[in-house]
């Protein structure tokens, strides 16, 4: 009995963990999607991918 105890308070605490990370999964996802459909959600990483491509462009031509 006392090991079904422990086996039962185990799987508990795993279940209360995998919760909170998918709520906290759940939570990044939403702030993401909010992001990118914020205009400087598109347009910063769109600079820092062309501003990267122009980095790479001076370096080869130097």
């Amino acid at each position: 009995m006392n090991e079904d105890h422990e086996v039962a308070i185990a799987l508990t605490r795993i279940e209360t963990k995998l919760d909170a990370v998918l709520t906290a999964t759940a939570d990044h996802e939403a702030r993401i999607r909010e992001l990118e459909k914020n205009d400087l959600g598109r347009i910063i990483p769109f600079i820092i991918g062309l501003l990267t491509v122009i980095s790479l462009v001076l370096a080869f031509f130097k």
